[in-house]
């Protein structure tokens, strides 16, 4: 390529760099968005269970901060808990907008040490109740329920926040905004 004897390059690196930028913006960090609470609760006839409570939908709690309007499922979950030390694996229910126990329902007297619930959340993309929209960077749904006190769980105390993660800037990105910088630096050095 032959260029112009007064090709500017400082202006090139300057518009090189505007259009990098311009692209990460594509990729910026989004605020987590909050989507139900696991829990721990006192059963009807005073045994424990786990709550999930989803509150997107039809339950969306926009004041509260749980913002989703269209209905998101937590799907393909598995429960794993401790009781006294000892794992518990059960699969659970698919919990849609609401309220859904997973039911293993132990002794009001069972240790729990902690639980973790995983699955996959759907659909990918939702509406929130500012109107704008938002696009899981992953699919996948983990929480994990410590104690907050002690070494066991408390049934109506211990609880956990459903979250859906921020979208991050991919590593290409990074690459694209670092190789400009480096391209503006070596024009300056000329």
């Amino acid at each position: 390529m032959i260029l112009r004897r007064g090709f500017h390059w400082r202006r090139m690196a300057v518009l090189t760099l505007c259009a990098l930028a311009a692209g990460a913006g594509g990729a910026a960090r989004a605020e987590p968005v909050d989507l139900g609470v696991f829990s721990l609760v006192t059963g009807p006839t005073g045994g424990v269970d786990f709550e999930i409570d989803n509150y997107t939908g039809g339950f969306a709690l926009p004041d509260y901060g749980f913002p989703a309007v269209t209905p998101v499922t937590f799907t393909e979950l598995t429960l794993t808990y401790y009781v006294g030390g000892v794992e518990e694996v059960l699969a659970v229910p698919d919990a849609g907008p609401g309220t859904t126990m997973a039911d293993p329902l132990l002794p009001g007297s069972a240790v729990i040490d902690s639980a973790s619930l995983s699955g996959v959340l759907a659909p990918a993309t939702f509406q929130q109740s500012d109107g704008s929209s938002w696009q899981f960077p992953t699919d996948i749904l983990f929480v994990d329920l410590q104690p907050s006190s002690g070494t066991e769980l408390t049934p109506d105390v211990d609880f956990t926040i459903i979250t859906a993660e921020a979208d991050v800037p991919e590593p290409a990105t990074a690459v694209l905004v670092l190789a400009g910088l480096a391209l503006l630096g070596l024009l300056r050095r000329r």
